[in-house]
This record gives C-alpha cells, sequence and structure tokens, in this order.
C-alpha cells in the first residue's frame, strides 16, 4: 500500500511594505491623507499582482484609519481656527475700548508692541484721544468686523472695525503682533497701531505715523 503523497505546504505571501508605511502614515494626523493615498495605490498593486504581495488587510485598514484621523483632524483645526477667531474679536474689542479708556491705569495697562512702546506715551494717547473726540464726539464702542495677516510669518494681525463716537461711527483698524507666551494662555496680541479713518481731516494714527520707529514685527 502505498503512502499518500504529502501536501505542499503553502506560504501566505509577504506583506506589502508599501502596505506596512501607509498603515503608519495613517496614524499621523498630519500625514494620514498620505497615508491613505498610499494605501490605495497598495490595494491596486495587490490586486494586480495575483495572490504575489500580500497586505491588502493592512492597506484597508489604513485607508479607513487615515480617513478617520483626516477627519478628526480637520475638526480640531476648524475648531482651533474659530476659537483663534473668537480671541481675537473678544481681545481687539478690549483693546480699542482701553485706548479710550477714561482711566489712565486701564490706558497704561495696555502691552504695545517693544517697537512702539516708547512712542505710545501717555500724553501721545491723551492727544490722540483728544483730536479723536474733538472730530467725531465722545467714544462709545468699537466693533470687530474682519481680520488678516498680512506678513511676518502670521504675527501680525490686522483687524479691521467699526469705531462708534457719539456723533458718528467711522471704519478704522488695529494692528496687533501676535504672540504665544505659554501653551496655556493661548494666543496674546499685543497693540502696534490705531487707525481711524477721516477722508476730510486725514486718518488718525496712534502713534502718529511720524513717531513709529522702522523696526516692525517684532514682539
Amino acid at each position: 500500500m502505498s503512502k499518500p503523497e504529502p501536501t505542499p505546504r503553502t506560504t501566505a505571501p509577504k506583506a506589502s511594505s508599501l502596505a506596512i508605511a501607509a498603515f503608519v502614515l495613517a496614524l499621523i494626523p498630519c500625514l494620514s491623507l498620505m497615508g491613505m493615498v498610499l494605501a490605495t495605490i497598495t490595494i491596486v498593486r495587490i490586486r494586480q499582482s495575483g495572490g504575489r504581495i500580500g497586505g491588502k488587510r493592512l492597506a484597508h485598514a489604513a485607508m479607513i484609519i487615515g480617513f478617520a484621523v483626516t477627519m478628526l483632524t480637520s475638526l480640531a483645526l476648524m475648531q482651533y481656527q474659530r476659537s483663534i477667531l473668537g480671541r481675537i474679536t473678544i481681545e481687539s474689542e478690549r483693546i480699542a475700548e482701553a485706548v479710550f479708556s477714561p482711566d489712565a491705569d486701564v490706558r497704561d495697562g495696555i502691552v504695545w508692541s517693544r517697537d512702539v512702546e516708547r512712542s505710545a506715551k501717555p500724553d501721545v494717547i491723551a492727544a490722540f484721544i483728544a483730536d479723536a473726540e474733538s472730530r467725531f464726539g465722545s467714544f462709545q464702542s468699537f466693533a470687530y468686523t474682519s481680520h488678516a495677516f498680512p506678513g511676518n510669518m502670521g504675527r501680525q494681525v490686522d483687524v479691521a472695525g467699526l469705531f462708534t463716537f457719539e456723533d458718528q461711527a467711522r471704519p478704522g483698524s488695529l494692528v496687533f503682533i501676535a504672540t504665544y507666551p505659554n501653551l496655556g494662555e493661548g494666543l496674546q496680541l499685543k497693540l502696534m497701531r490705531v487707525v481711524i479713518d477721516d477722508a476730510s481731516a486725514g486718518a488718525l494714527t496712534l502713534p502718529p505715523v511720524d513717531n513709529l520707529s522702522t523696526g516692525e514685527g517684532s514682539g
């Protein structure tokens, strides 16, 4: 009686190194989208290999995880942008009101950019307030309308808004330098300039234009 021939052992194909790389990239928030793309390419190659390349499940997992991580990262960035917008809105309105505060201690508490802090002296601020209120009446409020990051690697923040006075409302802007002193404290705005538009008599600027230092951009 003849012995049955042994059944040849079949070895599973080795997992694709691209599938492994795709899986690793999918776990990293800033690279998860790249992981999804690489996983798609890997799945196509595995199908075309006729079973010679493995790792199909790993590539599918990379696609699913990459999609989830990308969505979560996008939501986190949106939430961060909303928090920055809220911070800029609140701080710009608070600082504008501090500039026009009748309390000298409140005005002294304004944090100015290093470039202009020597120019923003109490008497200069007082003269600015007197000039503005002689033109438009007593200051009432400042309302944020929009902001932009024109340069300095996102450190400069130009905030446009509406200055409301007793007699009329005037468009204007506040220019800040944004800093992050501590992660727990978040965004801090240092005032560089206040501008109130006035086409008839000329814009009001604090500090006055001729007093501004030439080295804008430092905190």
